[in-house]
């Protein structure tokens, strides 16, 4: 765990978080495409709809973001999916190394998808976007030893889903939907001299 640095650390935390993912990310969210190829064919033909594999879009470089990014909502197509890491506020913790400043961060990951499609594969992309984000910030809890891990289990949303009517091949609609994770953090910095 890195103490050698005073302050919230919250630029700290979103850099790391957004170095993460930008290493792990896009090999996370083919696994998870893997996972459920069979399962598209299988419930689209359970319900009688063409037996479409939703394929996931990686997220390019240039769509990692620091921070709250709401100009996002108006972005170009090219700039979906998107992922932004977001270190909001710093409370006092308790902690057993009294010797520390010892913040409580609260860190979010948020994240657009895009369908030029259909709402139904929007809705599959950001669902997967999301299982994959998680799977990846479990398996780097310590944030590459920036951190002692998450404090408490995080929780989940997501936006309706939202058309879009500029798509640049023409007039046809496009879709793109938001999702965000929640995560508690616990950042332990040497006191200022």
């Amino acid at each position: 765990m890195e103490l050698t640095e005073s302050g919230f650390g919250n630029e700290l935390i979103e850099t790391e978080a957004i170095k993460v993912l930008y290493n792990n990310l896009n090999t996370e969210l083919l696994a998870v495409q893997e996972r459920w190829e069979e399962r598209d064919v299988e419930i689209n033909s359970l319900i009688g709809v063409e037996p479409v594999v939703v394929e996931q879009e990686l997220v390019i470089e240039g769509n990692y973001h620091y921070g709250h990014v709401p100009s996002l909502i108006e972005a170009p197509i090219e700039n979906y999916p998107n992922v932004a890491a977001i270190a909001d506020g710093a409370d006092q913790a308790e902690s057993e190394i009294d010797q520390m400043n010892n913040y409580s961060i609260g860190l979010a990951i948020e994240i657009m998808c895009k369908s030029v499609y259909n709402e139904s594969e929007v809705n599959r992309r950001t669902n997967r976007t999301l299982e994959a984000v998680h799977n990846v910030m479990m398996r780097n809890q310590t944030l590459n030893g920036l951190i002692e891990g998450f404090e408490s289990d995080p929780s989940m949303q997501t936006s309706e889903v939202f058309t879009r009517r500029d798509h640049p091949q023409g007039d046809s609609d496009w879709y793109w939907r938001a999702g965000r994770i929640d995560y508690q953090i616990t950042r332990h910095a040497v006191q200022p001299e």
